[in-house]
């Protein structure tokens, strides 16, 4: 096989991997958890059930029905909530913050106390996926199976045009 033909198409395959990274990096970055994503999630649903019961009683009833939610929550003091993460909660019951890079939460307050129902932090992108590594996330199969097909595709090509090539230059 020529090396200008496996140079090419080795030129080729790693600016279609950068090409897919960029894409990547670029979906995550413009991925936000709107309200009606957080509302589809549950988490206005959980706020509501723990509104509901008294402010004692809200840790023990959030553990009974975490489970049944693919978004961890928990119950902070709206002050350690302010101090953490630089947010003013204000008057306000419902606080949609990004973290980092891919992560949010929703801080919503209870009107009754000094309690604050968390929710998150997730990545938008893949909602069910935790960064707690006792949770199972999702892994991209279909990604890594991309990312590996266009390199035995630029392969097979390059095969391809090498037979190509050597039927030209058996006729000449």
């Amino acid at each position: 096989m020529r090396l200008s033909l496996i140079r090419i198409q080795l030129i080729s395959v790693l600016c279609s991997w950068a090409l897919f990274i960029i894409i990547i990096i670029l979906y995550f970055s413009n991925s936000t958890w709107s309200h009606d994503k957080a509302k589809n999630d549950g988490v206005f649903l959980m706020h509501e059930t723990l509104s509901s019961t008294k402010p004692e009683k809200r840790e023990e009833t959030l553990t009974k029905i975490q489970d049944n939610f693919r978004i961890p929550f928990s119950i902070e003091t709206s002050a350690h909530i302010e101090s953490l993460w630089n947010i003013d909660l204000g008057q306000n019951t419902v606080t949609h913050h990004r973290i980092s890079f891919n992560k949010h939460i929703y801080v919503l307050t209870f009107p009754d106390s000094s309690q604050t129902l968390v929710a998150g932090p997730i990545n938008p992108a893949f909602p069910g996926r935790t960064f707690y590594p006792h949770k199972v996330g999702v892994f991209p199969l279909g990604g890594v199976i991309g990312f590996l097909g266009i390199l035995f595709f630029s392969l097979l090509n390059a095969f391809l045009i090498e037979s190509f090539f050597r039927k030209i230059e058996q006729v000449n």
